[in-house]
């Protein structure tokens, strides 16, 4: 596999995969107030984006 040309399949994929996921099934909802984050890409790791959650317990005392 030539890793240049699937990166931006690569990519698309891992994006396809996380998109989807519901933090509420586990007590979390997205937290669009707080700013996402990018780490560097290396090549041991590749490229990594944080997007925050906020608890939904701490939702409902507030």
């Amino acid at each position: 596999m030539n890793l240049r040309s699937e990166a931006p399949n690569l990519m698309t994929d891992q994006f396809l995969l996380v998109h989807p996921y519901r933090p509420e099934l586990t007590g979390w909802v997205w937290d669009k107030q707080a700013p996402r984050y990018q780490l560097a890409p290396i090549g041991e790791r590749g490229y990594i984006e944080g997007r925050p959650v906020r608890s939904i317990a701490a939702d409902s005392k507030a």
